[in-house]
């Protein structure tokens, strides 16, 4: 057994504080590891936080939960454009950049919404505090209510006020861990609208890092661990817009060497006017043990890329990791 000195800790990043749905994706994805390792869970105070602890290698950071898009609202646009500007727009005079960022895993998170209160009347209540956008995906229960709307920073901070106020006309709304973290209760949980609201999170690593004194790599460490045989590629690139047909050519590509486009995403270069920047996600089109042995894997098939890289002013490959198995079922079998 190992002894308390020698065990390795796990440091992950997440967007804070606290009791958000960050933290629920980063202890969803990392709370296997802690039968064996010490997992230490890092706030951090913005998106752009989360990603600079990886691109900067600071503090010795492991791991960082990154959000990504929700299957209500979308992409999130500013992980996006921190891709983006990280490996396309800094780059000088288009020469090679020696990646450290890189995308080995993902999350899914069931965005459950609860009424968090100490007090136990629903119709004695007030006054309700949550994150601005939370008002309109709980309108159902919220309707007919009679209460004053706090604008918070976050749903945790909004439990975390209930917690420190000695009013017993207030409540937040937030998630079940936002009500763990801060000790008050839940008098009404799930009310929000939609129960297969589900955000979804990318996991970053730092690929100069090793996890171990093994030397085995924070990527690998992680895969080994995680779940599932198919494999899904994130790139990104840009290309001529001034030339006809000049994305039609990567379409073809693809087409050509059957891989399936999962997602395409586009953002502003910031480089050149009416330029844009494409985020592909890429299904590798076989199951597979391992992605290394994997022929048809993007990273793996010097052909298409010898291809792709032809075609595209830019092109990185930002990760190829494992499909989360919670891809494929209902939010409902994996709720909060």
């Amino acid at each position: 057994m190992t002894s308390p000195e020698t065990v390795k800790t796990i440091k992950v990043a997440y967007l804070g504080p606290p009791g958000t749905f960050s933290h629920q994706a980063a202890i969803q994805k990392f709370s296997k590891f802690s039968k064996n390792f010490k997992v230490e869970y890092i706030p951090q105070r913005t998106i752009g936080d989360c990603f600079n602890v990886i691109a900067n290698n600071t503090d010795q950071i492991n791991y960082s939960v990154l959000p990504f898009e929700n299957s209500t609202n979308g992409s999130v646009v500013l992980s996006y454009d921190l891709f983006r500007d990280y490996f396309i727009k800094k780059r000088p005079n288009n020469d090679i950049l020696k990646q450290k960022v890189r995308v080995v895993g993902e999350e899914f998170v069931t965005i459950c919404h609860n009424l968090i209160t100490n007090q136990k009347d629903l119709s004695k209540i007030k006054k309700i505090y949550t994150h601005p956008q939370v008002w309109t995906q709980c309108n159902k229960f919220l309707n007919g209510l009679n209460f004053e709307k706090i604008d918070t920073s976050s749903t945790s901070k909004a439990a975390e006020l209930i917690k420190n106020t000695d009013q017993d006309d207030c409540a937040a709304i937030g998630s079940l861990i936002s009500s763990q973290v801060h000790n008050v209760p839940i008098l009404y949980n799930n009310i929000e609208d939609d129960s297969n609201n589900t955000t979804r999170f990318l996991i970053l690593t730092n690929d100069n890092e090793v996890s171990n004194d093994d030397g085995i790599s924070n990527e690998k460490f992680l895969n080994d661990y995680q779940l599932g045989n198919k494999f899904i590629s994130l790139i990104v690139f840009n290309i001529e817009n001034s030339k006809v047909g000049s994305l039609s050519k990567i379409l073809t590509i693809f087409n050509k060497f059957k891989l399936n486009i999962a997602t395409i995403n586009s953002r502003p270069s910031n480089l050149a006017k009416w330029q844009y920047v494409f985020f592909f996600e890429i299904f590798s089109n076989s199951n597979v043990n391992s992605a290394n042995n994997n022929a048809n894997n993007i990273e793996n098939n010097l052909e298409i890329l010898k291809e792709l890289k032809e075609n595209c002013i830019d092109f990185e490959i930002l990760g190829s990791f494992k499909r989360n198995e919670k891809y494929y079922q209902s939010a409902v079998n994996f709720k909060c």
